[in-house]
């Protein structure tokens, strides 16, 4: 489900036993966040920040936006996804 608020963008979502909370705002740079963390430091592996970006490859997104992710449970791989 997804809910706007104002210009902010809010998702809920779950791979196996990880579940993420996603929040969208717009920027002038696109950079992920992932429970505080740059997103390349907490996933640790190139292949891992590549399939946290593909989403908006796929879908042609033009904007810049700031992702942030509060994710929990299972490991890394499946946070990632």
């Amino acid at each position: 489900m997804t809910k706007t608020d104002g210009t902010i963008l809010t998702a809920v979502g779950r791979r196996k036993t990880a579940s993420a909370r996603v929040r969208l705002t717009p920027s002038e740079k696109t950079t992920f966040m992932v429970n505080g963390m740059d997103a390349r430091a907490y996933l640790n592996t190139n292949e891992r920040s590549i399939v946290i970006g593909q989403p908006f490859l796929v879908e042609g997104v033009a904007q810049a936006f700031t992702i942030e992710a509060k994710v929990a449970g299972g490991g890394k791989s499946a946070q990632a996804e």
